[in-house]
């Protein structure tokens, strides 16, 4: 499996820049991510929510508080405890003053 990081390695615009431990961490990643949907979605909603305490919408604490509380949903959803839709539900209702598009 390592030949298949190194070969990319010399064909890679980044070979400079990453080795084929990091090559192999990124493709397991990838993989977790397609296999769960309950960790891309919340991936998604990380990704707001992260762009809303750079631009001071929301504070650092509060972001802190959300996440601990959703990585604990997104859990519940991949041991099948909340359904995805019921994650989903909790996200979106977790940002203050927005409204989902329909």
């Amino acid at each position: 499996m390592s030949e298949v990081y190194e070969e990319r390695l010399f064909n890679d615009r980044l070979r400079e820049t990453r080795n084929c431990q990091e090559l192999a961490a990124q493709e397991n990643y990838k993989k977790k991510m397609a296999d769960n949907a309950a960790i891309s979605l919340y991936q998604k909603y990380y990704k707001r929510y992260a762009a809303r305490v750079r631009v001071r919408q929301i504070k650092e604490p509060d972001f802190k508080k959300w996440k601990y509380r959703a990585m604990t949903k997104r859990d519940e959803c991949t041991d099948g405890k909340i359904t995805l839709s019921e994650f989903e539900k909790w996200l979106e209702s977790s940002f203050p003053n927005r409204k989902k598009k329909e």
